[in-house]
């Protein structure tokens, strides 16, 4: 008899948890289908620096599909186009809220380019600046304020306080670098990965204190360093 209620028993749960299962399962796919639970409203919060109208207007075509079913996927296929946007969670407040909380990304400093002033973190990432921001630096032709290589030298200018005395950076003609120059319109080409050690090389200062070995007669003069050799080239024409 034991043996036997204890098996009736087992069934029992059994069919109760398989009908619960059955049940959930009904309940779930109702709630993903039923057009009760569309989307009709959508906030974006977190925002600092940036209007979220763009945000809004990216997220628009969520507007009537299933709230249960809308997945981070989809949200971060609609925001993948805005670089200055760090990351985003996504809260869904029944019956038909989203609700999406992003984060900005940082902004290091302001970049001008032909085409128009750029945001940059020194990550990589650059986007286009609010309107009225004035540029740190300038960027030649040819220069791309997202190129990690320019961020990079980007940082290391503001790091050792250069910001107001170089002025604008451009690709070096005929030579590796970047061409930095200075607010005095004095010139230097530099190598990204050591810029700090070869402007205080050849800063100002110190081409001032050249100045009497290598052009005693006054004229404008160019240095260039390989190694540990300082050498004169040709002289410059007259700006």
């Amino acid at each position: 008899r034991r043996t036997a209620r204890r098996a009736f028993f087992t069934v029992l749960t059994v069919a109760c948890l398989s009908g619960l299962a059955a049940l959930a399962g009904t309940g779930w796919n109702l709630l993903r289908e039923d057009s009760a639970f569309a989307v009709r409203q959508i906030q974006v919060v977190g925002l600092n620096r940036h209007a979220p109208a763009d945000l809004l207007e990216a997220l628009y075509l969520l507007r009537g599909k299933n709230l249960v079913s809308v997945s981070p996927q989809d949200v971060a296929a609609r925001l993948s186009r805005f670089p200055w946007l760090k990351g985003f969670l996504c809260r869904k407040h029944l019956p038909n809220t989203l609700i999406v909380e992003v984060e900005e990304r940082e902004a290091l400093c302001t970049l001008s380019t032909p085409q128009g002033c750029f945001e940059i973190d020194g990550t990589g990432f650059a986007w286009k600046a609010p309107p009225g921001a004035g540029g740190h630096f300038a960027l030649g032709q040819g220069l791309l304020p997202s190129d990690p290589i320019v961020q990079a030298a980007v940082s290391d200018l503001l790091r050792i306080g250069l910001a107001g005395r170089v002025t604008s950076l451009s690709a070096a003609r005929g030579e590796p670098g970047l061409l930095l120059t200075a607010d005095e319109g004095w010139t230097l080409v530099v190598d990204p990965e050591n810029l700090a050690e070869q402007w205080d090389r050849f800063s100002p200062e110190a081409q001032r204190l050249l100045a009497p070995a290598f052009a005693p007669s006054g004229q404008r003069f160019s240095l260039f360093f390989t190694e540990d050799y300082l050498s004169r080239r040709q002289p410059l024409d007259a700006a």
